[in-house]
């Protein structure tokens, strides 16, 4: 198997994506599946140095062939054990904006797994929350007047009648009141409810604003940084650094990291199925720098992708909860679709994919419908949507200016026919590998090994140096993830054509054979005869005539 595969991590949610998809149907043709078990035998050897800084893997292998994998820097050493090539990994980390330097999002690593050439995978350090400052208004007891207010009136409405009873506040009063906001709801007009925006919503989309408009080297200094991101990392049983990781920013998640990136000049490798021989990683979540507004769960964000896919953490992947480890199984399955006429698959669309266009990422289906969209918003709207793909920074919409937020929100009812047609210009690639995933967890660390991975943790940093324990809320800043194959084999769908010419002649003269009794010596023979029969015919017809000679005796003649 020689696929490359990325994983995708984040914290808050991350993502691991053996890339992105499902199979279409390939139209009028018949897809026929067949699981294919490939043999990891031990060809030509190849020593890899992943050198300083780059991918701690070696270049791609034929199937057949093994590779010594060694995912560590400069100074790593190079493991013992060969790989063979599987289908590759990539892994990315991201993590989520933060309250540091502005609301840039975390920083996160997360290597991901690889088997041959591991599956991509990208890791995105979530945005988690935190705690909420609530301040008290008046301390004058609250007193009921003659002239009921609106609260007084809804609950006047419901039958409770306003007594002359004092309150200290008006919660001490809906407290004793005893309301239900449903309730209230049904009794009042709800058209203001139903068209009051989330305020979620718009946090989101201002910080992609923000993020869209400002370069992404000075985005990713705001947000978690792969250093305190990551606490320790292993791939194949030998060590991984940040070195190993590329970052990208992702506009909901905020910094995002990458293992197996196609940017990197080696490929990582492995031989070998199980937890010991994928990508191993311990994670610091730092749960104190997530911002409110932007973060309302902890954890991480993985997605397992093909090494040259674009990971997509907010539409792909698994979210991984502190406090647990949790392991990622993958086996990887090869679709095959059939050309036109049979099927419109195609190996770009007609449309620019901007993905592809600006980075290393091969062509995939979801890349090419967000870079469509983003066509529509720019040619209705006059101005880029900061969730998709932005080419120019300066023309990023207002998503705080209600015109531009309802043109871009509403893009799909105003160029409906357009945005269908996206569906058309972007068919789906003819070949594409996806990873099937098995995830389990258990919580982590047990109890007797808490001593040991503290001592451990403190050596790591300065920060976990004084005080630092494995326990209680500590608990909630830390996620172990585990990703590898579960065996060294991959399923295969693969595309046929339904009905071809020989099928075509093979019924006809099994049906000749079954109703005329017919073979193909007595086809022959008949042929035979019947042009024998034609030109016995012709030539009686097309013959010309003679005149009749007279016969005369030589004695007769002078």
């Amino acid at each position: 198997m020689n696929s490359g595969q990325t994983t995708t991590a984040s914290e808050g949610p991350t993502t691991v994506d053996p890339g992105p998809t499902g199979s279409p149907s390939p139209g009028p043709t018949s897809a026929s599946s067949s699981g294919q078990t490939t043999t990891a035998s031990q060809g030509p050897i190849t020593t890899g140095d992943p050198g300083p800084a780059g991918s701690g893997s070696t270049n791609a292998s034929a199937p057949g062939q093994t590779t010594t994998v060694d995912p560590g820097p400069a100074g790593s050493p190079s493991p013992g054990s060969t790989s063979t090539s599987a289908t590759g990994q990539t892994t990315t980390v991201a993590q989520g904006p933060t309250t540091t330097g502005g609301p840039g999002p975390p920083a996160s690593g997360s290597p991901g797994p690889t088997a041959s050439e591991s599956p991509g995978i990208t890791a995105t350090p979530g945005l988690g929350p935190t705690t909420m400052k609530m301040y008290s208004t008046t301390e004058k007891p609250y007193e009921p007047t003659t002239q009921m207010d609106t609260a007084d009136t809804t609950l006047t409405e419901m039958g409770h009648a306003p007594t002359e009873t004092y309150y200290e506040s008006m919660s001490d009063y809906f407290i004793k009141q005893s309301f239900n906001q449903w309730d209230i709801l049904n009794k009042t007009n709800s058209t203001n409810f139903y068209n009051t925006r989330n305020s979620e919503l718009d946090a989101a989309l201002m910080y992609a604003q923000f993020s869209a408009k400002v370069s992404e080297v000075e985005v990713l200094k705001t947000g978690h940084l792969l250093k305190d991101f990551m606490i320790n990392c292993k791939f194949a049983g030998y060590p991984c650094s940040p070195h190993n990781f590329t970052a990208f920013h992702n506009h909901k998640y905020g910094n995002c990291y990458t293992f197996n990136h196609p940017g990197k000049t080696n490929s990582a490798k492995t031989r070998f199925a199980g937890p010991l021989y994928g990508l191993t990683l311990e994670l610091y979540l730092e749960q104190s720098d997530y911002v409110p507004a932007l973060s309302q769960e902890a954890g991480i964000r993985v997605v397992i992708h093909s090494r040259n896919a674009t990971p997509f953490p907010e539409d792909e992947g698994v979210s991984v909860s502190p406090g647990y480890a949790t392991s990622i199984g993958l086996q990887a399955v090869e679709m095959v679709r059939l050309g036109p006429p049979h099927s419109d698959c195609a190996n770009i669309g007609t449309t620019d994919d901007l993905y592809q266009l600006h980075s290393a990422y091969d062509y995939s289906k979801i890349s090419c419908m967000k870079s469509c969209y983003q066509e529509l918003i720019i040619d209705e709207c006059g101005c880029e949507s900061p969730v998709y793909y932005v080419v120019n920074k300066a023309g990023v919409c207002n998503m705080t200016n209600e015109d531009d937020e309802w043109c871009v929100s509403n893009i799909e009812s105003i160029r409906q026919s357009e945005y269908k047609g996206c569906n058309t210009k972007c068919p789906q690639p003819c070949i594409e590998r996806k990873y099937d995933k098995s995830i389990s967890a258990a919580e982590w660390p047990s109890n007797n090994y808490k001593e040991q991975l503290t001592s451990r943790f403190q050596r790591s940093r300065s920060d976990f140096m004084d005080s630092f324990s494995l326990g209680g809320d500590q608990l909630k800043d830390f996620v172990k993830l585990r990703v590898y194959y579960q065996e060294m084999v991959y399923k295969s769908i693969e595309a046929t054509k339904s009905y071809e010419s020989m099928n075509l002649i093979s019924d006809i003269g099994g049906q000749l054979g079954l109703w005329l009794g017919l073979s193909a010596i007595t086809i022959g023979e008949l042929c035979s005869f019947i042009l024998l029969l034609v030109r016995g015919l012709s030539s009686k017809l097309c013959s010309s005539k003679t005149t009749p000679v007279e016969k005369v005796k030589l004695d007769q003649v002078s």
